[in-house]
């Protein structure tokens, strides 16, 4: 399954079946941009296909619609759809056991189509202190604050005062951050 979702409450997913390839990433991509009325900036993990030549070459076509982040490696507490992931897995496992593909299957699409509805469960997948790299490039973005006012807050994550991130993966997570701040500033992107 691909997912992406924002802390408005919208979720994209796609089902396949077979191992994820370039070719997947980029049909879920063009539908990602097909419904948004605004740039998608999308957050990945580094997954190889995550940087192929085919998605690269797709990427600088499609530059204006979609803007690319990658998290640091072994970082999925970064990761909201890691959180999205662990609460899909605790619900195909509750009720009776998927006993078929085709089950787990039901049982998937039925868990990720109530989640448009359920804003309070998506918005819980940002709660996490390592998910606050979101809420910053947003703020970035609505109020074009200056990269120094984004620095200090950086550094005061780091210092452990506005959270608690582990000492390895901050100088990381700081790498991503200054990526987001290169961004466009403009109209609030869509988060997903």
């Amino acid at each position: 399954m691909l997912s992406a979702l924002s802390r408005q409450g919208n979720v994209r997913f796609m089902l396949y079946e077979d191992s994820m390839n370039q070719q997947r990433l980029i049909q879920f991509m063009d539908r990602l941009i097909r419904t948004s009325n605004q740039k998608v900036f999308l957050i990945l993990d580094n997954l190889k296909v995550h940087h192929g030549k085919k998605t690269a070459a797709w990427l600088d076509r499609h530059q204006d619609k979609i803007e690319l982040f990658f998290l640091p490696p072994y970082a999925p507490e970064s990761d909201p759809d890691e959180y999205l992931n662990h609460a899909l897995k605790l619900s195909i496992h509750s009720g009776g056991l998927p006993q078929t593909k085709r089950d787990i299957r039901h049982k998937t699409a039925s868990f990720m189509r109530t989640l448009p509805h359920c804003f309070d469960k998506v918005s819980a997948f940002f709660q996490h202190n390592q998910i606050s790299y979101v809420l910053i490039r947003e703020q970035y973005v609505r109020r074009r604050i200056s990269p120094d006012w984004m620095a200090s807050k950086l550094a005061a994550m780091r210092s452990g005062r506005q959270s608690h991130h582990r000492s390895s993966s901050s100088a990381s997570m700081t790498s991503s951050l200054n990526r987001f701040r290169m961004g466009r500033a403009g109209t609030p992107p869509t988060m997903v």
